[in-house]
């Protein structure tokens, strides 16, 4: 199971994003500005991996053993449908 956890962006929230671990507190988690993200055109969507009712983060998990990160597995069948 996925959680979409954010989709479209306005360009103000892409730019306050770009900011965090740069001039604003906590971890950088892009390298797009604002008008630089596919999320600032409704192409683009965040995702985390649900396990047991557990939002998992961690794009190394393989929740069901086959060798391949769930996080990849899932972005080759979002690939997949276009």
């Amino acid at each position: 199971t996925i959680q979409i956890t954010e989709g479209f962006r306005t360009h103000e929230r892409q730019d306050a994003l770009y900011a965090q671990g740069r001039t604003q507190p906590g971890n950088i988690v892009t390298n797009a500005r604002g008008g630089e993200s596919y999320h600032n055109y409704g192409l683009a969507v965040d995702f985390a991996v649900e396990s047991d009712g557990d939002v998992i983060w961690d794009i190394a998990y393989d929740g069901n053993d086959n060798g391949e990160s769930d996080w990849h597995e899932v972005g080759e069948i979002a690939k997949d449908l276009g």
